[in-house]
């Protein structure tokens, strides 16, 4: 799907990027997590942990000693397997009330689906490589694509990632696509990075992405970036839909709502100002 049915995590220890100073364990603690709130990973054992995150055995046993012992990991003896656990529901809940543009983004979601019948996301850039989805609100009609909050996807994916990389710098964007390429999810998946810089030059003059079975078969996305007083995107909100209903009045019918709310969105958080291109 339009980054919708499928995530594609990557939670080695080796980042694209590594800060100065890290503390190894709590590197693996948050690896731990984001694989087990991970889009479809159930319950799982310490094998299966600490083959999928990267991490010594042993290392990764005792961190999660220490996530269970402060609830943020379940364990079950019977099956020997953990799970994500039930304080991160609290820090959920915390996170999302301590940031008033993502409230007020999540809000107007349901905006968004009454006037276009489709699925309607927040998502959101979490770090150099990857953005994830934080927010979802789904139409009451069938057939529609149903996504998955927490879902992270690499920043070059569907119309979302178009959004996010066309208002970056230039040599940032260039850095991404050596770091993660653009990998070839269906036959329509723009693979050439000179062909994709000319569709971001695109994205940033018209306003918005569209990305019609570029990144899952069957499924279109159209994204508008949130952008801040300095043109940066750290929000993007995308429409979703089944590619075989979408016609081109359907995307400007769905351009013309989305770009409505995230106008609403920019004045209500940042005020009537005009925002730098």
């Amino acid at each position: 799907m339009e980054s919708s049915g499928m995530s594609h995590n990557n939670f080695s220890n080796k980042t694209s990027k590594t800060p100065e100073y890290t503390a190894p364990a709590v590197t693996v603690a948050a690896n731990v997590l984001r694989y087990l709130s991970g889009h479809r990973v159930g319950p799982r054992s310490l094998a299966d942990i600490s083959d999928a995150i990267g991490a010594n055995r042993s290392t990764c046993y005792r961190v999660l000693h220490t996530l269970r012992a402060n609830a943020l990991v379940s364990y079950n003896p019977s099956t020997k397997q953990y799970s994500v656990g039930p304080y991160l529901i609290v820090l959920g809940e915390r996170a999302k009330e301590s940031t008033e543009l993502y409230t007020v983004i999540a809000d107007r979601l349901g905006d968004i689906v009454e006037s276009t019948k489709l699925t309607a996301v927040l998502a959101q850039r979490v770090n150099n490589d990857e953005f994830i989805y934080l927010s979802k609100n789904e139409p009451h009609e069938h057939p529609h694509i149903s996504v998955m909050v927490g879902q992270s996807f690499p920043l070059t994916a569907g119309s979302h990632g178009k959004c996010f990389l066309a208002w970056m710098e230039p040599k940032e964007v260039r850095k991404v696509l050596r770091r993660i390429g653009l990998p070839r999810y269906t036959e329509r998946s723009i693979t050439d990075p000179d062909q994709y810089l000319a569709e971001l030059n695109k994205v940033r003059e018209v306003g918005y992405a569209v990305s019609i079975e570029e990144h899952f078969p069957g499924i279109f996305g159209i994204a508008v970036p949130i952008l801040d007083p300095k043109a940066h995107a750290e929000y993007v909100i995308t429409s979703i839909g089944m590619a075989n209903l979408v016609t081109p009045s359907i995307i400007q019918s769905t351009v013309s709502a989305m770009t409505r709310v995230a106008n609403q969105i920019i004045a209500q958080v940042y005020g009537p100002i005009n925002v730098k291109s």
